[in-house]
């Protein structure tokens, strides 16, 4: 979600995938279209709100399809991985070098100093014009640590949950 609301700030057209419950929240947010990933037909879903393609294609799940990366991505377009721990997801070659992508990978622990201090910036001028939010559905002690991890794990965590030391 903060992606989302830092790229409309910067002025990107942005489509949103989301679960069905999250698509208010996506429009709330500055999205301009809102796709069910899970549903079927989604690279012609794609392609009625972005017909020419799309800029770059940003899938934070840790699940990277990359079939559908390619067909929706336009000629010289960007596909970034910041969730890459599905180790089985394979990339269509042909696909993908025919139209001339580019593959990033993002991993927050290498950007330099002087990066985190523009991203700190950023994110403290967002959230001083009230336009960066989170959707904190818990606050927690911090002894549900463990079980707030395992539900996690499990997918069961909607939001963010806090956790505080003394409650």
């Amino acid at each position: 979600m903060a992606a989302l609301q830092m790229a409309t700030y910067a002025g990107s057209r942005v489509i949103a995938g989301a679960r069905p419950g999250d698509h208010a929240r996506c429009i709330e947010a500055g999205a301009d279209a809102v796709i069910d990933f899970a549903e079927s037909g989604l690279v012609e879903r794609f392609e009625e709100v972005a017909p020419d393609g799309v800029d770059v294609y940003w899938n934070t799940s840790p699940h990277q399809n990359f079939d559908i990366a390619v067909r929706v991505v336009r000629l010289g377009g960007h596909i970034i991985v910041t969730s890459g721990t599905d180790t089985t997801a394979t990339i269509p070659m042909r696909q993908f070098y025919g139209r001339d992508m580019t593959l990033d990978g993002f991993v927050v622990f290498r950007a330099t100093s002087s990066e985190l201090a523009d991203a700190a910036t950023l994110i403290n001028t967002m959230l001083n014009a009230g336009v960066l939010t989170a959707n904190i559905t818990e606050q927690l002690p911090l002894s549900a640590t463990a079980e707030v991890h395992r539900r996690i794990e499990r997918g069961d965590i909607r939001g963010r949950v806090i956790l505080r030391p003394r409650m």
